[in-house]
């Protein structure tokens, strides 16, 4: 084998432990992003959960366990409600 044939296997072995090395990173990076995307989705159905257990359990009896941060989510609505009555009154 000539010299030139040689190096031309060595470029072309190199060439094709990129391509893998580069193959394998697009890959991690996509499942990356799926995973991601995945975790988005799912806080996303936990905090629409969380909103409609408030909805229909926003009552005095409401379950003890939960009672607290029933509590805490419609004192947060109404001090958010007062503040968006303040800014539109400053609007005006």
């Amino acid at each position: 084998m000539s010299m030139f044939e040689n190096t031309a296997q060595k470029i072309s072995e190199a060439l094709g432990v990129v391509a893998a090395t580069t193959e394998k990173a697009v890959d991690i990076g996509k499942k990356k992003y799926n995973i991601a995307a995945l975790k988005n989705k799912l806080e996303k159905q936990y905090a629409l959960l969380g909103k409609l257990y408030y909805e229909s359990n926003n009552t005095a009896d409401a379950s003890l366990p939960y009672k607290a941060y029933i509590d805490e989510i419609s004192h947060l609505i109404s001090q958010i409600e007062n503040e968006e009555k303040i800014l539109e009154n400053i609007k005006k």
